[in-house]
């Protein structure tokens, strides 16, 4: 707390704002004070000893009973590994208190052999870029990329979320993924988020593209990252990216007016289901497609999985459609028999 944190830089004479700065105070029911950030306890558990086994080691055979210690980035449980050793973090049982736990020095003791096993047996494994990007957060606070409005758990669910989707599709749950499997999801979507708005879009435009039910919708293709955002709807910290995930529904979606999409109304929609181009124009999936591939000078198989046309695609297909004619009318019109008119398209000619 606070005031312990005053007391005990009155008692050991270190600066306060150091101390602030390398430690978790609760500030609200499940959300700390995280070094510069903050995280609720999703992201950062305090009762629970995490260390890495090879820097314990160290600090044991060179200092003894005073040597062992526990770094606050690795009580984020988003981070997997020692940033100096690059070996995992080992995670000791819970005490049978919490108050217990906090004695980091009589947990080690503790469990001294297990941590000698694990130091020696431990598997070289470099940081991600996020977990480097959240240890840098908490010390440092935020910068001034797309994130900073963000804390840790924001930046921790968000990364989790898109990686998942973007990995894994839908139906995969988090805790039906491991350790390499979640650093992996983690990173993944991170790399997106942080290159901001225009990388996200790019990603769930993928998404769309490779969507795997009957047809394309956006929240089964958006997956466990429009859950999330979902949970956040009056959250004002992720404001630019449902601002982003908002406009790319309304511009790559068929929307009913009236549909809230992440707590908005949609007012205009700018996508029609080939369904709808049949109802109101008369014009069939096949011939909608293979219009628009010749405008589009592309091979009609590109279009095969096509399933909605945007507002402005259909305007060219409806234009395109007004100047052709029907077989008679057209061998009419060439003074030529209907046969001819045949030989004539399969040549290429018309």
């Amino acid at each position: 707390h606070a005031d312990q944190l005053e007391r005990l830089s009155y008692l050991s004479r270190v600066n306060l704002e150091g101390l602030k700065a390398a430690g978790a105070v609760l500030i609200a029911q499940s959300r700390y004070q995280v070094g510069h950030s903050q995280a609720t306890t999703d992201t950062f558990r305090r009762a629970v000893t995490r260390i890495c086994p090879r820097c314990t080691q160290e600090a044991v055979e060179r200092d003894g009973p005073t040597g062992p210690f526990q770094k606050l980035e690795w009580l984020l449980l988003c981070v997997g590994v020692c940033r100096k050793h690059k070996v995992p973090l080992l995670q000791l049982p819970n005490a049978h208190h919490a108050h217990v736990t906090y004695d980091v020095v009589a947990r080690v003791f503790a469990h001294l052999p297990e941590i000698q096993r694990a130091s020696e047996e431990a598997a070289h494994t470099s940081p991600t870029s996020f977990e480097d990007y959240i240890c840098e957060r908490a010390l440092s606070g935020p910068g001034e990329d797309w994130l900073a409005p963000l804390d840790l758990t924001g930046i921790h669910r968000g990364s989790l979320s898109l990686g998942m989707s973007m990995l894994f599709g839908p139906g995969k749950r988090v805790s039906e993924l491991d350790f390499a499997e979640l650093r992996s999801a983690m990173n993944t979507g991170f790399q997106v988020l942080v290159a901001g708005p225009e990388a996200l879009v790019a990603a769930l435009d993928d998404l769309r593209r490779n969507y795997r039910t009957e047809r394309p919708y956006f929240s089964k293709d958006i997956g466990e990252f429009y859950v999330w955002l979902k949970s956040l709807r009056n959250d004002p910290s992720v404001d630019a990216i449902r601002a982003c995930v908002e406009e790319f529904v309304l511009e790559k979606y068929p929307l009913q007016v009236g549909k809230t999409v992440l707590g908005s109304a949609m007012s205009a929609p700018k996508i029609l289901t080939l369904n709808q181009v049949r109802e109101v124009h008369g014009l069939g999936h096949v011939r909608v497609r293979g219009i628009l591939a010749h405008l589009n000078r592309q091979p009609s198989a590109d279009f095969r999985r096509m399933k909605d046309i945007s507002l402005k695609d259909l305007d060219r297909v409806l234009a395109y459609w007004a100047t052709l004619q029907d077989l008679k009318s057209a061998a009419a019109a060439l003074n030529i028999l209907p046969a001819q008119v045949k030989s004539l398209i399969k040549l290429g000619v018309l």
